[in-house]
């Protein structure tokens, strides 16, 4: 009996002590780009998320699919608990991500329970990934400014979701269950306007555009793909304007981006964690 109470306590000291580490954890996450520089909304992300998070650049290799940093190093994508894209640059997906071994590597990588948070003109790549069938529009003319607000509407459905915890900015004069996270303008853009998406069985919307003028008119901006292990989000149209530097509701943005990332690694089975200086675990499920 007292072996069995000292096990039990033992056992609690342990998940206790964990539990208090990983609280303090940092993400691993590979924030992925084209050759080149970040173009400005990906940069402003990146700007934010560096000390908050472990971020390493990564670029795809067009001949062999794999991905490597800035310096040449390679890495697997299952060296991070989640990928976070933001393709802003043109009205199409940059080219290097339309190559079939770029697609197949990270089509894998989502299959084996990584998560993803595509924003931006990438939206449409779930579509290219063979993950939905609509195929959402980019507007390449952005940025530009037209003074319009724009924020999401959590759906019924999603209205409990964890991405949505917290406080936050209301915008004067619109409906208090709204969060708006940018207050004029739009970014390069994406979204399912024209397309009757998402049409995936795996997808949820999560949020309903409006903005200052006018309501959701089949934007459908953001959406999560949900599997067994691990989840993909899109985040387009007006919402992720990063690099509007007068944005009132920048807070908003960047808390809402906080939770997505945080729910994005607590669902993937490459949920590396570190604590600074210490010992790095990857969380995957036990197999019998």
């Amino acid at each position: 009996m007292k072996t069995t109470v000292f096990k039990t306590f033992a056992l609690l000291a342990i998940v206790l002590g964990l539990s208090s580490w990983c609280s303090a954890a940092v993400i691993n996450i590979g924030f992925l780009k084209a050759e080149g520089s970040l173009n400005p909304e990906a940069e402003s992300e990146f700007n934010w998320a560096k000390d908050k998070y472990n971020l390493t650049v990564l670029v795809p290799d067009k001949t062999s699919g794999n991905f490597k940093d800035e310096k040449g190093k390679g890495y697997e994508l299952s060296d991070f608990a989640l990928i976070w894209w933001h393709d802003n640059v043109s009205s199409a997906i940059s080219p290097a991500f339309m190559e079939k071994k770029v697609l197949d590597t990270i089509n894998g990588y989502i299959d084996d329970g990584g998560s993803a948070f595509f924003v931006g003109s990438a939206f449409t790549y779930v579509f290219h990934l063979g993950r939905e069938e609509a195929k959402g529009r980019i507007g390449g003319q952005g940025p530009a400014e037209d003074g319009e607000a724009a924020g999401i509407v959590p759906t019924p459905e999603a209205k409990d979701h964890p991405i949505f915890k917290g406080k936050w900015e209301e915008e004067k004069g619109e409906a208090k269950e709204k969060i708006t996270v940018n207050s004029g303008g739009y970014p390069v853009y994406s979204d399912f306007h024209g397309s009757g998406g998402p049409k995936s069985k795996d997808a949820t919307i999560l949020g309903k555009g409006d903005a200052s003028s006018h309501s959701d008119t089949g934007e459908n901006p953001f959406v999560e793909y949900k599997y067994n292990q691990g989840s993909i989000i899109i985040m387009g149209w007006r919402l992720p304007h990063w690099s509007k530097k007068d944005n009132k509701f920048r807070s908003n943005l960047e808390q809402l981006t906080a939770n997505i990332i945080e729910y994005l690694a607590s669902r993937s089975a490459f949920a590396a964690v570190e604590a600074s200086g210490k010992l790095s675990v990857t969380w995957g499920e036990i197999k019998k």
